[in-house]
């Protein structure tokens, strides 16, 4: 059983996440291209006007059916609907669609390891919208060898809270974690310390601390790292090393190596293969920071 289910229109007037940084007189191909837009992934939203396809893929637990959900003429999907759909059983991801237009989709079939949507009957949400849930077991991945120089650019929406103690990945390269911390690897992750987020290379990190629901963009330019929650403060680390490097497996909510996965949410997600502007970062931070109720500087 396969259904795709349109969404309804949103009330924001900020207008859509990534058309919101295209300067007047350019194109949104053309100003996408020049920044490096390699992946957009949202669980409960369509993040460009352009974008016709389907957003998310859920299995329905009590009979394993597939929903295809979409954004139809509006911006965020339907939850109502979703509800409606899956009644008191749970709901889990087995699709997230990228919509950057390079084809990196996100997707997980094996059910044991698929992260949670709905949970008997409750919708997984950041403050009203839908998101991903870490159930302690699972991520969702794609295998697209996103390849680099020494530039790249993270923004994404997440929960950071209480350490689970187990260095678990928000964001990772490799699908367990083993090799995103060296050279040629890539990481945001929660450290062992409560309320903390950030990246490490080499033995070096660049963490900040904050809490509940929060916008984090990790931005890699040469030796440098920063990384910077709700568009204030953050942190800049400068270390040795960093060279080109290849994305083979990208993985959200992953494992940290030996088999301990995250257990947060998480909401949009941005990747650029470069370091784009900090004005673009903070235009797309207030947006990103708006759909999903979170304040931003």
């Amino acid at each position: 059983m396969m259904t795709a289910i349109a969404g309804v229109l949103g009330s924001r007037k900020a207008g859509f996440l990534l058309d919101s940084i295209v300067p007047t007189g350019q194109t949104f191909s053309a100003y996408m291209t020049s920044l490096g837009l390699v992946g957009a992934w949202s669980p409960s939203r369509k993040l460009t006007s352009t974008y016709t396809g389907d957003i998310i893929q859920l299995r329905r637990s009590s009979d394993s059916a597939s929903l295809y959900y979409n954004a139809g003429t509006g911006e965020g999907v339907n939850s109502a609907q979703i509800i409606t759909d899956i009644g008191s059983n749970s709901a889990f991801f087995a699709g997230l669609y990228d919509q950057s237009g390079g084809g990196r989709h996100l997707t997980q079939a094996t059910a044991a390891n698929q992260l949670q949507a709905v949970n008997a009957g409750v919708l997984q949400t950041i403050n009203g919208k839908v998101c991903l849930k870490g159930t302690g077991s699972g991520t969702i991945k794609g295998q697209h060898n996103f390849a680099f120089s020494n530039t790249c650019t993270f923004i994404i929406a997440c929960e950071v809270g209480v350490a689970q103690g187990i260095s678990g990945r928000y964001v990772s390269c490799n699908a367990n974690g083993g090799s995103d911390t060296t050279t040629n690897g890539f990481l945001l992750y929660e450290t062992n310390t409560n309320n903390t987020v950030g990246t490490v290379y080499n033995s070096i990190p660049a963490t900040v601390t904050t809490s509940g629901m929060a916008i984090v963009r990790v931005k890699r330019n040469g030796n440098t790292i920063s990384v910077v929650v709700n568009g204030a403060g953050g942190v800049t680390t400068t270390t040795n090393g960093l060279t080109n490097f290849s994305l083979q497996n990208l993985a959200l909510l992953s494992e940290n190596g030996i088999g301990n996965y995250l257990n947060k949410r998480m909401g949009d997600v941005l990747f650029f293969n470069t370091a784009i502007p900090d004005a673009d970062c903070v235009t797309l931070e207030r947006n990103m920071g708006a759909w999903h109720g979170i304040t931003v500087a």
